[in-house]
C-alpha cells in the first residue's frame, strides 16, 4: 500500500488507472534525501552524485561483459526489421518514431550549464563535461543495447517493465545480476532526480535575481551557501507529486 502511486500510466491502452495503493513512500524518501543533500553544499553533492555515476557505471560495464559471450548473432536477423503496416512498427517510420524516445534519453546534458557559476573554470570545464559526457553515455548505450537484443530477440523486450531482466534470462548469472541491475536502475533514477532538482533550483535563483521570479528565490543560506528557499520548495512539490503521480 506505500510503495506505488495511486494512480499509474498503461502504456498500451494509453490511460491512466488506479492501481489501489495510498502512496509511493520510497519515492518521497528519495526526494526528502535529495532535498537535505541539496541543502547541505554542493561539494558534498557532486562527491554523492559522482559515487552514484560510477557505481551505476560499473553495474552497465559487468552486464555488458559478463554476458557478450551469451550473444546469439542470429537474434541481430534482421538487423532492420522491416515494416509492419503503421508508422511506429519498424522500418524507417519506425526508428523515425523511435528517435523521438531517444531524443529523451540524452535530456539533462544541458543541466551542466546550470551550475556554471559554482564552478572553478566554467569556460574550461564544462565544454569537457557536456561533450564527455554525451560521448561516454553514447557508448554506454550502444553497448548494453547491443548485447541486450543479442541475448534475446527484440520482439521479447518490446512490452517488458524490466526488460534487462529479460535479457539475463538465457544466462547462467541469474538471481544475482538481476538484483545488480535493480540496484544499478536505483541509482541511476536517484542520480536523474537529483540532478534535475539542482538544475531547477539553480534556474529558480537565476530567475529570481534577474527580478523573473519573487526575490525569495534568491536567497542564499549564510552557512552552507545554497538558495535554501528554492530548494525547500522543488522539494516539497517533488515529494508531493512522486507520492501520487507515477513517476
Amino acid at each position: 500500500m506505500i510503495v506505488q502511486a495511486p494512480v499509474a500510466w498503461n502504456v498500451s491502452a494509453k490511460h491512466f488507472y488506479v492501481t489501489g495503493q495510498a502512496i509511493n513512500l520510497p519515492a518521497i524518501g528519495i526526494i526528502i534525501a535529495i532535498t537535505i543533500l541539496l541543502l547541505i553544499r554542493i561539494r558534498q553533492t557532486a562527491i554523492v552524485n559522482l559515487v552514484l555515476v560510477v557505481f551505476k557505471i560499473i553495474i552497465i560495464l559487468i552486464f555488458i561483459f559478463a554476458c557478450c559471450k551469451h550473444v546469439d548473432r542470429n537474434n541481430y536477423n534482421p538487423f532492420f526489421p522491416p515494416n509492419k503496416g503503421s508508422f511506429d512498427e519498424y522500418g524507417v517510420t519506425g526508428m523515425l518514431y523511435a528517435c523521438t524516445y531517444i531524443f529523451f534519453a540524452y535530456v539533462g546534458f544541458d543541466s551542466v550549464s546550470t551550475v556554471a557559476q559554482e564552478a572553478k573554470l566554467p569556460s574550461r570545464s564544462l565544454p569537457i563535461a557536456i561533450i564527455g559526457t554525451t560521448i561516454i553515455s553514447l557508448l554506454l548505450y550502444i553497448g548494453i543495447c547491443t548485447v541486450m537484443v543479442g541475448l534475446v530477440p527484440y520482439y521479447k523486450l518490446l512490452h517488458s517493465d524490466s526488460p534487462l531482466s529479460v535479457a539475463i534470462q538465457p544466462t547462467h548469472y541469474g538471481l544475482w545480476l538481476s538484483i545488480l541491475m535493480d540496484l544499478g536502475a536505483i541509482a541511476g533514477l536517484t542520480t536523474v532526480a537529483l540532478m534535475v532538482m539542482l538544475s531547477q533550483t539553480r534556474v529558480f535563483y537565476a530567475m529570481a535575481r534577474d527580478g523573473l521570479l519573487p526575490p525569495t528565490f534568491a536567497k542564499i543560506h549564510p552557512q552552507k551557501t545554497t538558495p535554501w528557499i528554492s530548494i525547500l520548495i522543488c522539494g516539497i512539490f517533488c515529494a508531493v507529486f512522486s507520492g501520487i503521480c507515477p513517476v
